[in-house]
């Protein structure tokens, strides 16, 4: 008796245990469905909808009354609908264990609700289906930011500019076929990738990665530099970072856009080039004069002291020689600069023109 008394009260104190480690668990799972980030849901067999917590309700913009008087089929887009039931049977049969998928909602004021949906089934102690239970993360944000990377993507397919977007990671989530084709690579070997690991670690720490950080932190960068590009070479472009802001108004991406400036900064370079030669010859033409009148008083001195020879020592009279040999030799090289007013002329766009003043010098 002693003995079955015994065994009396451990099946007793058993069966508290297991009373309240029932009631743990469930104070622990109503904790985790009413208070959780994700929106949950007990579904029945006939699909409809047994319990809802509060986010689902937000998420979908219906009181829990309202929820409870409705099935998933009410607010499940049509054109989601169908393989949504059909894994659903799966599930409840134990076909499957659970599944996943990304499907939208119809919200009260027929907006379109975006979720990833996690589903299984919970069942009794025979294995029977009770009821499914339905875990819901609101993803519209995501999916509207991804609907936006593509018509970014369709828009700058065609661009001449190098174009991509960069996201916090400094990796690549989109990019078009210049950029490809200027770095010799695929969008494969471009795509998923981080910027350093494509351009290198020594540009991507020394010049690309504080101004992307200045851009993630909201501001618009702009600025030009010489690149050596593996398949056009050596090229002047112009960089634009634009911060990419969500919804909520975080930034969650660079838009870069490089424009090849080559030809411009080329023609910059040569115009200026013209202006400083213009300036040369303008000089040269002024020297000219100058030193002409010199030269026409040395000459015109050093004939008068010839005539004078009687005067002169022998010594004097071939100095008097040499001057004016000098002389003349000075004015047949200034003659050729008396040429820059007929040399060959090149004229650029914006009107300038540069003498050539090799060709000027050698007629």
């Amino acid at each position: 008796m002693r003995d079955l008394d015994k065994s009396k009260d451990e099946l007793k104190k058993g069966a508290e245990r297991m009373a309240r480690m029932m009631a743990e668990r469930e104070q622990r799972f109503r904790r985790v469905f009413d208070e959780g980030p994700l929106g949950m849901a007990l579904v029945g067999k006939d699909y409809r909808f047994l319990q809802v917590n509060n986010k689902l309700c937000e998420i979908v913009g219906y009181t829990e009354t309202e929820l409870t008087q409705l099935g998933f089929p009410d607010i499940t887009h049509p054109e989601d609908l169908g393989k949504d039931i059909e894994l659903a049977e799966q599930v409840f049969r134990g076909d499957l264990p659970s599944y996943q998928i990304e499907k939208r909602y119809i919200a009260k004021g027929q907006d379109i609700v975006w979720i990833h949906l996690t589903a299984s089934v919970i069942r009794d102690e025979q294995g029977e289906p009770m009821y499914g239970l339905a875990m819901i993360e609101d993803i519209t944000e995501r999916k509207r930011s991804e609907e936006v990377l593509r018509k970014y993507e369709s828009m700058v397919s065609a661009s001449r500019d190098l174009m991509v977007f960069v996201d916090t990671t400094y990796t690549y989530r989109a990019v078009n076929a210049a950029y490809c084709e200027a770095h010799r690579k695929t969008r494969e070997e471009i795509l998923g990738h981080s910027v350093a690991s494509v351009l290198g670690q020594e540009i991507f720490e020394t010049t690309l990665k504080a101004n992307l950080d200045r851009c993630l932190a909201g501001e618009q960068m702009n600025f030009e530099f010489w690149w050596d590009s593996p398949a056009l070479g050596r090229r002047y472009v112009d960089a634009r970072y634009d911060p990419f802001y969500e919804a909520d108004g975080s930034v969650s991406g660079v838009l870069v856009d490089v424009r090849d400036n080559t030809d411009q900064k080329q023609a910059e370079e040569a115009l200026r080039e013209a202006r400083r030669m213009k300036a040369i010859g303008q000089i040269a033409l002024t020297v000219r004069h100058h030193v002409n009148n010199a030269l026409t008083t040395i000459l015109l001195s050093s004939q008068r002291l010839a005539s004078e020879g009687s005067l002169l020592t022998q010594d004097h009279r071939e100095m008097v020689q040499e001057i004016s040999k000098a002389a003349r030799r000075i004015a047949q090289d200034l003659e050729k600069i008396r040429n820059l007013k007929t040399a060959p002329v090149t004229t650029y766009a914006t009107g300038e023109e540069m003498v050539d003043l090799a060709a000027a010098t050698t007629k």
